[in-house]
C-alpha cells in the first residue's frame, strides 16, 4: 500500500514538471510575436519623408494656366520720319518753307511708365500668353530748336522753333516663350509677339524763338490704328510651385503716331501739313507669374 502511494506521488510530480516544462517552451513563443502591421503604415512612411525633402524652388507645373503682371519703364528710341511731302496744302503764295521744318527728325519723346496684364498656358520649356499694356505720358519737348534749311532762299525769313508734345500708346500682344533649362530655380528664355496698337499723339506746338511776336504752328491731336510687334528675352526665378518672378528685355514696335494737318501764325490760312513718325520702345520689365 505505501508503495503504490509512493508511485502515485512520483507520477504526480513528474506531470507536474511536464506540464511546467511546456509552459516554458511555448510562453516566450506568445510574447515574441510582433503585433500586426497597421494598414498603409509601410507606404505612408517614404512619402512623408519624400516630401520634407523638396526643394522651395521647386518646379511649376509642366503644364496649365497661369495669370502674370508686369510694370516697368518705355524707352523711346529715335524717330527717323520726315514731314509729309504735299506741299499743294500749303498755298504757293504763303509758303515760307514750314513744310520742310522736321521736327520728328533724329529727336527722341523722354522715357515713361509701362505695364501689362495677361493670362496664358504653360507647355513644359514653351508657354504663350495674350497681355494688354499701356505705355504714356511720354513728353517730346527735344532740348534743340527746329530751323530751316540753310543755304534755301527762303532761310532768311524762317524762324527756328522749339516743340512740345505728349504721346501714349495702349496695345495687345500675342506672345510666345522658350525657356532654356533650370538651374537652382534660374529660368533664362526668349520671347516675341504680334498684335495691334493704339497710338495716341498728343497737339503738337512749335512756337518760334526770338521773335518780338512768337510765332506759332499748332497740330491737332490724332489717334491710329497699327500693327505692333515685340521681340525680348530675359530671366524668370520660380519661387515655388505656383510663382514666378521675370525680369526682362522688350524691343516693342508700336507702329506710328500722327498729328492731324497744323496751322500757323506764320500765314493766315496756310495749312501745314501733318507729322508723322513710328514709335519704337525698349522696354525694362518686372514681372510676376501665377501658376493654378
Amino acid at each position: 500500500m505505501k508503495k503504490t502511494k509512493y508511485l502515485m506521488a512520483v507520477l504526480a510530480a513528474s506531470a507536474l514538471g511536464a506540464a511546467s516544462a511546456h509552459a516554458a517552451t511555448t510562453q516566450p513563443q506568445q510574447s515574441i510575436k510582433a503585433p500586426p502591421p497597421q494598414p498603409g503604415f509601410a507606404v505612408q512612411q517614404p512619402q512623408i519623408q519624400a516630401s520634407s525633402l523638396q526643394s522651395p524652388s521647386s518646379a511649376p507645373p509642366a503644364c496649365g494656366w497661369y495669370m502674370r503682371g508686369d510694370i516697368g519703364i518705355g524707352m523711346p528710341t529715335r524717330f527717323n520720319n520726315k514731314t509729309f511731302d504735299d506741299s499743294t496744302k500749303v498755298p504757293v503764295s504763303t509758303n515760307l518753307g514750314t513744310n520742310l521744318y522736321d521736327f520728328y527728325q533724329h529727336q527722341r519723346a523722354g522715357n515713361a511708365f509701362a505695364f501689362d496684364l495677361g493670362a496664358g498656358y504653360r507647355w513644359d520649356a514653351f508657354r504663350t500668353d495674350v497681355i494688354l499694356g499701356y505705355f504714356g505720358g511720354a513728353k517730346y519737348s527735344p532740348n534743340g530748336i527746329f530751323t530751316g534749311p540753310k543755304g534755301s532762299a527762303i532761310s532768311a525769313v524762317l524762324p527756328s522753333y522749339s516743340v512740345k508734345q505728349n504721346m501714349r500708346s495702349f496695345y495687345g500682344l500675342w506672345k510666345g516663350y522658350f525657356e532654356a533649362g533650370d538651374v537652382s530655380g534660374f529660368a533664362p528664355f526668349i520671347s516675341a509677339g504680334i498684335g495691334f496698337s493704339s497710338n495716341r499723339a498728343g497737339t503738337m506746338v512749335a512756337t518760334s524763338v526770338g521773335d518780338a511776336t512768337p510765332q506759332i504752328m499748332t497740330f491737332g491731336s490724332k489717334s491710329t490704328s497699327n500693327f505692333a510687334f515685340s521681340l525680348g528675352g530675359g530671366i524668370s526665378y520660380k519661387m515655388g510651385a505656383a510663382t514666378a518672378l521675370e525680369l526682362a528685355y522688350n524691343y516693342v514696335s508700336l507702329g506710328k503716331v500722327k498729328n492731324v494737318d497744323g496751322t500757323t501764325t506764320l500765314a493766315t490760312g496756310a495749312v501745314i501739313p501733318a507729322y508723322k513718325a513710328n514709335l519704337n520702345l525698349n522696354q525694362i520689365m518686372f514681372g510676376i507669374r501665377y501658376n493654378f
